[in-house]
């Protein structure tokens, strides 16, 4: 343990003062295919999808054009990622909430319990468009970052648009973002509908190939949840390893089917691992343990071109 240690900090000052880590060991050779496309802000979440809803000021501003597909069963998520080079932009027909990396959504209690014992994901109801504009430094010049995010979605249940801003700021390898809009929900049990604000901050390290964040994301819906993150990826030639550590704090009880546990802090612990493999430059794969949640695997193709 000590002996990791001392080779974790060898690995920060010698990034800092002198060379990229991943340029003086081989097993960690720079690879394009993964961090190329990745902000500091939340550089460690699997995908861009992953980040986005969450903090839109995380997208990527690569010049670009991406496709993101998730298989879960028989269902697809499927986002739409492009960039300029000093503007991100993303379009999904669904969002991140109900995922590992995302709020949970304020559903019925009742839908809750039935969908979880039932296996089944959430299906986000969102439209969901996000934009970033890198507003200071370039790729390769200032140490210091600035981006500003734009979240646009619409719910097809409620049939009303809501929005909100993100920003994050890099210097070096440190990053720091925050995040608020509003959004909104249509209990489908009790045909009501309710507005509420979700929050999120992030704080963020990537040296090398390595990449740390802590992620909080809280509403304030009747249904309140908040959710705390910590999420370590390792960037290799060919390989990108993620494992993510989930805390949540809800309403909702813990499902263990066929069993139900309704704890009085109803706290409950998650794990992630997610391991990627760029096939060529333009094509990954992934599979993914427990990104929706209900401990199942899910595959991940992403395209670049």
């Amino acid at each position: 343990m000590k002996a990791a240690f001392s080779f974790f900090i060898f690995g920060i000052i010698f990034d800092v003062s002198a060379s990229r880590l991943c340029e003086v060991y081989s097993w960690m050779a720079c690879p394009d295919a993964f961090s190329a496309s990745r902000s500091n802000t939340s550089a460690s979440l699997p995908l861009n999808s992953a980040a986005g809803p969450t903090n839109p000021a995380s997208m990527s501003t690569d010049r670009g054009f991406g496709l993101e597909t998730l298989k879960f069963g028989n269902s697809y998520d499927v986002s739409i990622i492009s960039g300029t080079g000093v503007i991100g932009s993303s379009f999904s027909l669904s969002n991140n909430e109900g995922t590992f990396f995302g709020e949970r959504p304020p559903e019925n209690e009742f839908n809750y319990i039935v969908r979880e014992l039932g296996e089944r994901k959430y299906k986000s109801p969102k439209f969901t468009s996000l934009f970033a504009a890198q507003l200071l430094g370039d790729k390769k010049g200032s140490s210091f970052k600035l981006n500003l995010g734009i979240l646009a979605q619409y719910n097809k249940n409620t049939k009303a648009y809501k929005g909100g801003l993100g920003i994050s700021a890099a210097y070096g390898p440190v990053s720091i973002g925050a995040a608020r809009f509003k959004n909104d929900h249509f209990d489908t049990l009790n045909l009501q509908a309710e507005d509420y604000f979700t929050n999120s901050f992030t704080f963020g390290f990537k040296v090398a190939s390595m990449a740390f964040d802590w992620t909080y994301i809280k509403n304030d819906a009747t249904n309140w949840s908040r959710v705390r993150l910590v999420t370590a990826t390792l960037f290799t030639k060919k390989f990108m390893f993620t494992y993510s550590f989930r805390q949540e704090e809800s309403r909702y009880p813990t499902t263990i089917p066929p069993f139900v546990y309704n704890e009085a802090e109803n706290q409950k612990f998650e794990s992630f691992l997610g391991i990627q493999y760029s096939l060529k430059k333009s094509i990954i794969l992934g599979v993914f343990s427990n990104y929706y949640l209900l401990d199942s695997l899910t595959i991940g193709l992403t395209i670049f071109i």
